[in-house]
């Protein structure tokens, strides 16, 4: 992803950077909140480009914290589409029940 779209990206480049947001009470954490922002307010065709690559960036951070990178996913549709809705609600649901509950404790533990 390009970081002069979104400059907010350049400051959680880093797992070491996003782990001490999260879980040390540092506010690291709002820079990944304001990436988000940053993508949000673009228009419609620059999201479908940087959306996907934004959701695979993210997918990384969650492998290397160890946490199953499935638990995230996009999918772009209307408010029309309910039916497609509910499909895609349902495979979400298979795919992260049987990952079970992120348990907050383990994981704050593993990088001590």
């Amino acid at each position: 992803m390009r970081d002069s779209v979104c400059p907010a990206l350049q400051s959680i480049r880093s797992a070491g950077h996003l782990r001490n947001g999260l879980f040390s009470g540092n506010s690291n954490a709002a820079h990944l909140k304001t990436a988000a922002m940053h993508i949000s307010i673009l228009s419609n065709q620059k999201k479908s480009d940087i959306y996907p690559k934004f959701i695979g960036y993210i997918q990384n951070l969650l492998a290397e914290i160890g946490l199953e990178p499935q638990r995230i996913k996009m999918y772009n549709m209307s408010a029309a589409m309910a039916g497609e809705f509910v499909a895609k609600a349902k495979e979400m649901t298979e795919i992260i029940q049987p990952l079970g509950l992120i348990h907050y404790e383990t994981i704050q533990n593993d990088w001590r």
